[in-house]
C-alpha cells in the first residue's frame, strides 16, 4: 500500500472498473437541507477482523505452547464449508474455531423489526443436484425470485427483468441490444445440466474447458460486445465477484452469468438462514468463537497442532494449543499459506491466479416502505447494487417502515486500500443520495444508514485455473481444505461442496 494519504474524495472517487466523479462542494440534501436529515454512520458497525491474522502474514513468531486440550478433527473458520463439515462430522469429537465472536463468515445475518437482512451473500441457484438431499434435510424455505423482481437502473430509467423481457428496453444502442440478446442465449445454453457449464470443468465439452484460456474481457470481444454491453455484463460479474471481467478467466465469468440467466432463489436473510441452520445442528461444546488460529503444524507423532489466540482477531489474548489428529482449512487459501507450517513452501505458486476482493455493505432503512425490485444493478452509480430484503413474502418490517441492502465492491489491493480509508459519514451521504436518484420515491424517507466492511469476501480467478485449483484443493499431510476458493468461485455451492469432500478426506485420515 502506498504511503499517500487516502482522502474522502478519493475514497468516493472508486469503483468497479474505473472512477466516478462524486461532486460534494455542496450538502447532497440541496432544498431540503431543513428537513429531517438521516442518521448517518460515525464508524463502521461491523467489520472482519484481522489484526491478529495480519500480524501473521507480516511474519509475527510466537512461542507456541503445549497441548492443553485435544479432538479428532479442528475445523478452522466457521463459514459454510466450515460449518458444512462439522455437521457431517457429528460422529466424531470435532472442534470448530472462529475468529469472530459469531459463526457464518460471508454467510450472516440480522433482524429489525422482523425483517431479516443479510451482512453478506443472498442469493443461490436452489437445490439442484447434487445438493438436493442436503437442501432437503435443512429445510431451509427457499423463495424464488422471478426475472421481474431484478432490475438495472441507469440513465434515469429502470428497467426490469434486463436479462429477459426487458433487455429490448434497456437504453443502449440497438446493435448492442441485439449483441447482447445473442450472447444471453448463449448463457442460457451454458445453464443446461448436461451439455452446459458447470463444475467440476473436467466433464465439461473441449469447446468450453477453452473458454479457460481467455479472459472475459477477450470473450466479451468475440461475443461482439461494444462498451454499454460490456459495462452490463461486467456489472452483473462484480455482484459475484466484486471485480470486472478484465483479468477474470473466461470459464468463470460465463458461468456466473450462465448462473444468472438460470433460475434464482433466495430466503429471508439471504445463505445466513443456511449458516445458523448448519450450526443449530452443531453441539455447543463443539464451537469456539473469538479464537483466532495462527499457525497449523503437522507433528511426527502423526498429530497436528493448531494455536490460537483467545479473545478474537483484534485482540492480545493469551495463546492456545489443541491437539487434533487431522485439521479442516475452511479459510481462505491465503490465510493457510500463511497459518498451516511448511504449505508456501510446498506450494509456491498455488495463488497465482487468485486476487480477493473487498466489499463494502449497507443497510439503509426507510421511514416507509417503498415498492421496488428486489435487487437492483446501478453499474453508473457509487451505489452497485440494491437489494430489498422487505420485498420477500412474510419479511416486512412490523412497523411498516422499510430496508434497503446496498452492496459496493471495491476489488484487488487498490479497493482494499481505498475502503480502510474511507470517510463512513461521506459514504453514507453518498449511498443515500444514489438511493433517492435510483428510487425517486425514497426521497426523505430514509432513516438511518448502517455500514458494514468486509475485506476478503470475493475473488477473481484468472484463466489458467486448473492447474492451481488442483493444487489447493490437494490434502496437505494430514490437513484438509474446505473452502469455497477451493472452486475458485466464492458461493453457496462452491461452500458446501468442499465441505463435503473435506468430510470425506478428514474421514480417510483418521482411518489411516
Amino acid at each position: 500500500m502506498t504511503n499517500r494519504k487516502f482522502t474522502r474524495r478519493d475514497c468516493l472517487r472508486f469503483a468497479v472498473g474505473g472512477a466516478v466523479t462524486l461532486p460534494f462542494a455542496q450538502s447532497v440534501w440541496g432544498a431540503r437541507a431543513q428537513a429531517v436529515l438521516p442518521q448517518l454512520p460515525k464508524s463502521f458497525d461491523e467489520i472482519d477482523h484481522f489484526d491478529v491474522t495480519h500480524r501473521v502474514r507480516d511474519g509475527w513468531q510466537a512461542s507456541i505452547p503445549e497441548p492443553t486440550s485435544s479432538c479428532e478433527v479442528a475445523i478452522v473458520g466457521g463459514g459454510i464449508s466450515a460449518l458444512t463439515a462439522a455437521w457431517r462430522l457429528a460422529d466424531r469429537k470435532v472442534m470448530l474455531l472462529e475468529k469472530e465472536g459469531e459463526t457464518g463468515g460471508n454467510s450472516r445475518g440480522r433482524e429489525f423489526e422482523g425483517c431479516r437482512y443479510a451482512l453478506g451473500a443472498f442469493m443461490n441457484q436452489g437445490p439442484m443436484a447434487p445438493f438436493e438431499d442436503f437442501f432437503r434435510e435443512l429445510n431451509v424455505p427457499l423463495v424464488e425470485v422471478h426475472g421481474n423482481q431484478h432490475a438495472w437502473a441507469g440513465n434515469g430509467r429502470l428497467v426490469r427483468d434486463p436479462l429477459g423481457q426487458g433487455l429490448g428496453r434497456l437504453p443502449f444502442a440497438r446493435t448492442e441490444v441485439k449483441a447482447l440478446e445473442k450472447a444471453t442465449q448463449l448463457l442460457a445454453s451454458y445453464a443446461k445440466p448436461k451439455e452446459g457449464i458447470f463444475f467440476p470443468r473436467a466433464d465439461n465439452t473441449e469447446s468450453i474447458r477453452a473458454l479457460d484460456r481467455n479472459t472475459m474481457w477477450a470473450e466479451y470481444q468475440r461475443l461482439g460486445l461494444g462498451a454499454q454491453g460490456k459495462q452490463f455484463f461486467d456489472a452483473l460479474i462484480s455482484a459475484r465477484v466484486g471485480d470486472s471481467g478484465e483479468m477474470l478467466s473466461a470459464w468463470m465469468g460465463s458461468y456466473l452469468l450462465s448462473s444468472a440467466v438460470a433460475r434464482n432463489y433466495t430466503a429471508p436473510g439471504g445463505h445466513a438462514v443456511f449458516s445458523e441452520v448448519l450450526r443449530s445442528r452443531i453441539p455447543a461444546s463443539s464451537v469456539r468463537t473469538s479464537f483466532t488460529v495462527i499457525r497449523v503444524a503437522q507433528q511426527s507423532s502423526d498429530k497436528v497442532w493448531i494455536t490460537g489466540v483467545r479473545g478474537g482477531a483484534g485482540s492480545e489474548g493469551q495463546l492456545e494449543t489443541i491437539e487434533a489428529d487431522t485439521a479442516i482449512m475452511g479459510v481462505p487459501k491465503f490465510y493457510c499459506m500463511h497459518m498451516v507450517e511448511g504449505l508456501r513452501q510446498a506450494r509456491p505458486n498455488a495463488l497465482t491466479q487468485y486476487t480477493y476482493n473487498a466489499y463494502l455493505v449497507a443497510q439503509v432503512f426507510l421511514r416507509e416502505r417503498i415498492d421496488v425490485p428486489f435487487e437492483t444493478c446501478a453499474p453508473n452509480n457509487f451505489t452497485r447494487f440494491i437489494v430489498a430484503p422487505d420485498q420477500l413474502p412474510g419479511n416486512a418490517r412490523r412497523d411498516g417502515g422499510g430496508l434497503l441492502t446496498i452492496y459496493i465492491p471495491y476489488p484487488r489491493v487498490a479497493g482494499r486500500a481505498m475502503l480502510y480509508a474511507a470517510d463512513v459519514k461521506a459514504l453514507g451521504e453518498q449511498i443515500v443520495r444514489d438511493i433517492e436518484s435510483v428510487y425517486p420515491a425514497a426521497r426523505g424517507k430514509v432513516e438511518a444508514v448502517k455500514l458494514h466492511r468486509w475485506g476478503h469476501p470475493m475473488l477473481t480467478t484468472r484463466p489458467g485455473m486448473d492447474d492451481a485449483l488442483e493444487k489447493v484443493r490437494e490434502s496437505f499431510g494430514r490437513v484438509a481444505f474446505a473452502h469455497s476458493d477451493s472452486f475458485g468461485v466464492t458461493g453457496l455451492y462452491s461452500a458446501i461442496w468442499t465441505g463435503m469432500d473435506a468430510e470425506a478426506e478428514a474421514r480417510a485420515i483418521l482411518m489411516s
